[in-house]
C-alpha cells in the first residue's frame, strides 16, 4: 500500500522536478534512490536458501491454526 502511495505522489511530482532541476540531476537522484533500495533489499532481505515454501511461511507468519491442532 505504501509503495503504490509514493509512485501516486511522486507521479505527481515528477513533472515540477524535471523541469525545476534538469534531467541530469533528476536522473542522479534517481539513481541514488535505486541504490539505496539495492542496499536495503540485500541487507535486511531474509535468508530463504535452503528452505521450502512451508519453512519461511511458519518462520514469518507462524505455524498455521489447521496444521496446529492436526
Amino acid at each position: 500500500m505504501l509503495a503504490r502511495v509514493m509512485v501516486g505522489l511522486f507521479s505527481l511530482v515528477f513533472p515540477v522536478m524535471l523541469t525545476g532541476i534538469g534531467l541530469e540531476k533528476f536522473g542522479l537522484i534517481i539513481f541514488g534512490l535505486q541504490v539505496a533500495a539495492l542496499l536495503i533489499g540485500t541487507i535486511w532481505a531474509p535468508d530463504t536458501a535452503g528452505k521450502s515454501l512451508e519453512d519461511i511461511e511458519a518462520e514469518r507468519y507462524g505455524t498455521p491454526r489447521a496444521l496446529a491442532d492436526a
